[in-house]
């Protein structure tokens, strides 16, 4: 059997690709949450499988007794909003700080910065000057830290390129039982657009939305479940068969 080359594109961000891989037959198969005309052109004649590329939802399924991440804002009674990911400007945070000043008494809002990357100075600097509590380092039990907020937040505004193109934030919050708002990012809105617990919003409604949901004109829901189509073993199942046809055609 001639061996086969099988892209799974979490994040393709080809801006950067060398002009010599342009228009070449670079892979055999490619699994992707979106079918894109960008990763098309560097993978010609490939046979593309639309495959939305989630989580293991047991990640974050519930442990033992965890305490409490912020246990000085568990009972102030103000909505708690976490986002987790990297503290650099692509990620959209100034929405996050500034929905701190306009609601400084409605909301708190926690960031649990990865430790992947270097915070952004700059970035750092507004949130905290507007409220915004950082917590930085690893974080053992992930599913501890959604459950404890009231919402998620996903304020990355579209074409940023400041994420993949579904965010595991966004997965991790599902799973946890725990709403989520989002820009509609990447494949976010295509694979979550009907999902109970999930409200999209662009950057410059996040705050309305926020508003309304601490005033009571708009309801917050909690999913129900972990969507089917999202658990990781679908991408499994996808590749393989992906792979037993590509033989097939040896």
């Amino acid at each position: 059997m001639k061996t086969k080359v099988i892209w799974i594109a979490t994040r393709p961000d080809l801006a950067g690709l060398p002009s010599w891989l342009q228009s070449r037959r670079t892979a055999h198969g490619v699994i992707c949450n979106r079918v894109r005309d960008d990763l098309q052109s560097v993978a010609i004649d490939a046979e593309f499988v639309q495959q939305y590329i989630g989580i293991a939802p047991a990640r974050v399924a519930a442990g033992g007794d965890s305490a409490h991440p912020w246990p000085d804002l568990a009972a102030e009674g103000r909505l708690v909003v976490l986002h987790v990911g990297h503290l650099r400007s692509n990620r959209g945070l100034e929405v996050l700080a500034r929905a701190k000043r306009e609601l400084p008494d409605k909301i708190d809002v926690v960031v649990q910065s990865s430790p992947t990357f270097e915070p952004d100075p700059e970035v750092v600097d507004d949130l905290r000057s507007s409220g915004v509590l950082i917590r930085h380092g690893y974080q053992a039990d992930l599913g501890s830290l959604y459950r404890s907020a009231d919402l998620y937040a996903f304020p990355t505004r579209p074409g940023s390129g400041g994420a993949i193109d579904l965010p595991l934030g966004v997965l991790e919050a599902l799973a946890s039982g725990t709403p989520v708002l989002s820009t509609p990012f990447g494949a976010l809105e295509a694979a979550l657009s009907e999902t109970r617990g999930v409200i999209f919003a662009r950057q410059e409604k996040f705050v309305d939305v926020l508003r309304r949901l601490t005033d009571g004109s708009e309801r917050l829901q909690r999913p129900y479940s972990f969507p089917e189509r999202l658990d990781v073993a679908r991408t499994v199942e996808a590749s393989q068969s992906l792979l037993e046809a590509l033989c097939g055609k040896s």
